[in-house]
């Protein structure tokens, strides 16, 4: 293959990125291994304040990534100054505008070279929304690579009109399509989920959070944040949040959260958003958090049911009722039939869903 072709390949990839943004990562690590760099960071800037809004860095020793992050060398960034003075997409190299005479441009280039092997890079930067974001690719090469050559700039500069294109429809697509896939979660599920930041900071739930919240048992916002009402129930949910929302290697987990009323404590799980799936996404969610409570009647999807296994309208309602703690006996007198006809509807209903016994089913049906 051909480098047109390689190009060309690069420019579909591009545009199946724009619709699927966790394939920007990859599509730049393949740019990166076509113009022969060493490390890759894909990035969207807020022109109004200057911060970045996001940042996937690709390289090889990922402790180089963690230390990046950690003391805040990004902030130094010279390049941050100079794409947001951009008003047009364009590719430049360091050798283009890197002030050594600088103080903050000088610490920027002497950790990079003696902490990530990295010297000289070369940028795709382009105007996003209007111009309220800049968004870009660096390709940054190894110290002993030398200077970007021309042939890779000139590369550079053919996968430039497509790149723009791509990042701008995955700008304005994504943003529209996320901001109706959350509201759609925050606002029909019945059961809680809200959506925290990168501070931990509440930005929004539905109406079963705002359910939770009002009845006052257990679980509040404070000062902007999900806070528990009994102090040990609150530290481990505040560690739970911070792990959640962790610039590096973020984790998810669950804790319970202990009621004044006295009823079963809420189970509370922070699920972290993947940084390349939430590159995009509005609010600037970083972790989505569901409350279950235990004492709460279970929602059923028995519809669902019967189209996916062929269930009776009878034999989805004793399943909901399975599902909702009820023993055969309780069910059969709930629906007004003797036990011995609940029972066949129970095996019927366990040789339809493929399983041989009540949990078992009782699990798969919960799963839809």
């Amino acid at each position: 293959m051909g480098i047109g072709d390689e190009l060309a390949n690069l420019a579909d990839r591009a545009y199946l990125a724009a619709y699927e943004p966790e394939r920007w990562i990859d599509w730049g690590g393949q740019v990166c291994e076509l113009l022969g760099g060493y490390s890759t960071s894909f990035y969207v800037i807020d022109a109004m304040t200057g911060a970045i809004a996001h940042q996937a860095i690709r390289h090889p020793d990922p402790r180089a990534i963690e230390r990046y992050v950690d003391e805040g060398i990004g902030a130094l960034d010279p390049q941050i100054g100079h794409v947001l003075q951009l008003r047009t997409s364009q590719v430049f190299c360091d050798v283009d505008h890197l002030d050594l005479t600088n103080d903050n441009a000088r610490e920027y280039v002497h950790y990079q070279r003696h902490n990530s092997n990295l010297r000289h890079y070369m940028t795709a930067s382009t105007v996003l929304g209007g111009g309220s974001h800049i968004g870009g690719l660096s390709v940054h090469r190894a110290v002993a690579e030398g200077v970007t050559p021309d042939d890779s700039k000139r590369m550079m500069a053919a996968l430039l009109p497509d790149f723009s294109r791509a990042l701008q429809l995955g700008f304005l697509h994504a943003d529209k399509l996320s901001a109706a896939y959350w509201e759609g979660v925050l606002t029909e599920r019945s059961d809680p989920v809200l959506l925290i930041d990168e501070q931990g900071r509440f930005i929004r739930g539905g109406a079963a959070v705002e359910r939770i919240f009002a009845a006052a048992d257990g679980l509040d916002i404070r000062a902007g944040r999900l806070h528990a009402c009994d102090p040990t129930s609150h530290e481990r949910l505040r560690m739970l949040l911070a792990r959640a929302v962790a610039c590096v290697s973020p984790i998810g987990g669950s804790v319970p959260v202990r009621r004044p009323s006295g009823r079963a404590a809420y189970l509370v799980t922070a699920l972290p958003l993947p940084r390349a799936i939430r590159m995009l996404a509005p609010f600037g969610a970083a972790a989505l958090v569901t409350i279950v409570d235990p004492t709460a009647r279970i929602r059923t999807n028995a519809d669902r049911w019967r189209d996916a296994f062929g269930l009776t309208a009878r034999e989805a309602e004793l399943a909901a009722l399975l599902m909702q703690g009820h023993s055969v006996d309780s069910a059969a007198h709930v629906l007004g039939i003797v036990t011995g006809t609940a029972r066949l509807h129970l095996r019927h209903a366990l040789a339809k869903t493929g399983v041989s016994r009540q949990a078992d089913m009782i699990r798969l049906l919960s799963r839809l």
